[in-house]
């Protein structure tokens, strides 16, 4: 058959299929999907786990809000709930109301609320000064500043992170993300020793 434009074409032929890339593509999407999840895999196997429960806390000296320090090992005979936190920690802000009134609620059933900081060491002491003058004015008594040395012993690789420690120096629980009064209750009432 002859076309306007005077070429010739074969009547009733079927023009040439392109060759199949769906395998190939469809392969190399899977391929991705499996490396991506071995790497995820491989990533939360790095992530350090949380301070294990039954074993002794490492040892800390934080520097106090207002000036002073505390050291664990001054702590001994108390229940220690030691909560890694920061101004720019959304969950940590909302969290902290609840974590003022549990501590001086349970402050005279022995346990010592520590407030420690992570902020950038450089500004630190000015952020949390702000933030207590603004919004929590009770957190002054509580608040100290957490080296990085200290948030590794611990185990801190995200904000809010929560230790509470037995009076004779043993993690009782280490727990990761804000958490409502109840459940915070619960723990302290389970870290406390019994009568």
């Amino acid at each position: 058959m002859t076309t306007e434009s005077g070429t010739t074409e074969a009547q009733g032929t079927v023009p040439a299929a392109s060759p199949r890339r769906f395998p190939v593509v469809a392969v190399a999407l899977l391929g991705l999907g499996i490396a991506g999840l071995l790497w995820s895999v491989v990533l939360e196997g790095q992530r350090p786990r949380p301070a294990a429960q039954g074993r002794a806390a490492p040892d800390f000296r934080l520097e106090k809000f207002g000036g002073g320090e505390v050291r664990l090992a001054d702590l001994r005979g108390k229940t220690v709930m030691l909560d890694f936190w920061a101004t720019w920690c959304g969950p940590c802000i909302a969290e902290m109301p609840t974590l003022l009134k549990l501590a001086a609620e349970y402050e005279p059933k022995g346990v010592v609320f520590l407030a420690a900081n992570r902020d950038d060491p450089d500004t630190a002491k000015a952020l949390v000064g702000l933030y207590i003058d603004g919004r929590a004015p009770a957190l002054a008594r509580y608040a100290a500043f957490a080296d990085d040395l200290t948030a590794d012993a611990y185990a801190v690789s995200v904000i809010p992170t929560t230790v509470l420690i037995g009076p004779s120096g043993e993690i009782r629980g280490s727990y990761r993300g804000a958490a409502n009064e109840r459940t915070w209750r619960s723990r302290l009432d389970a870290a406390l020793p019994a009568n």
